[in-house]
């Protein structure tokens, strides 16, 4: 049984559509996993470019053991990080863990027939 990843340092991140993130080891990440970039940007004692990732939350596509590609949450979409402040140093990812699941099987998709469930779980007063 392999052990999942739940962090790793940052070695390098592209100015490119996708932005391709590359760690200083092996990640073991997933394809679909939600990750969040701390320690970045100017707020560091020295700064360390990519402002516009630290704080954020990403979707990721692995692409090797050591790199995987950016992707918006919400839309799908592959992130664009040409105009963003150039990669310097360091960094941190860290595995969100405690995500919503969009294609959560027991939900059942809204339809204007039936809006809502009644509540399962209903208690007098």
């Amino acid at each position: 049984m392999s052990e999942t990843a739940f962090r790793a340092l940052v070695n390098g991140v592209t100015l490119a559509k996708p932005c391709v993130v590359t760690t200083v080891a092996a990640h073991g990440f997933q394809t679909g996993q939600m990750v969040r970039f701390t320690d970045l940007g100017s707020s560091m004692p020295t700064a360390r470019g990519m402002d516009e990732l630290d704080g954020n939350r990403y979707k990721i596509v692995v692409l090797t053991t050591t790199t995987f590609a950016l992707k918006e949450p919400v839309t799908d979409e592959d992130l664009d990080s040409s105009a963003y402040t150039a990669w310097i140093s360091g960094g941190r990812i860290n595995v969100e863990t405690r995500t919503l699941n969009l294609n959560n099987p027991q939900q059942r998709p809204y339809t204007e027939a039936v809006p809502y469930d009644s509540n399962p779980f209903f208690y007098e007063a």
